[in-house]
């Protein structure tokens, strides 16, 4: 068999597994966090946040974690209890927001 035969039945194959991912994947409501800001985004989302006196701008917090940036090195992380985070966004707002087990809590907005 020679190339030419081995590269059309490569990308057959190939095709046809991706049009299979697609369908498979997009019935899911999968999504991929394999980055660290990804993942704390998403762990922060899917938890209880207690607003506190931030109430009125839920909606602006809830923005700033879906579309901010984390600031890792001036958030306190690796205690035991809970992690703070230091979240920005494109804005120059901020935010910083204590990450526990199963709640969150905004503790400063700027």
């Amino acid at each position: 068999m020679n190339f030419i035969n081995r590269l059309i039945y490569f990308i057959f194959g190939f095709s046809i597994g991706l049009i299979f991912l697609f369908f498979f994947f997009d019935r899911k409501n999968t999504s991929f966090n394999y980055l660290p800001s990804s993942r704390v985004k998403n762990n922060l989302l899917t938890k209880k946040i207690n607003f506190g006196e931030f109430s009125k701008d839920s909606a602006l917090i809830k923005n700033i974690i879906r579309n901010g940036q984390i600031n890792f090195s001036k958030s306190r992380i690796g205690s035991d209890s809970c992690n703070i985070y230091l979240i920005a966004n494109k804005n120059k707002k901020s935010l910083q927001i204590q990450n526990c087990k199963n709640k969150a809590e905004i503790l400063n907005l700027n």
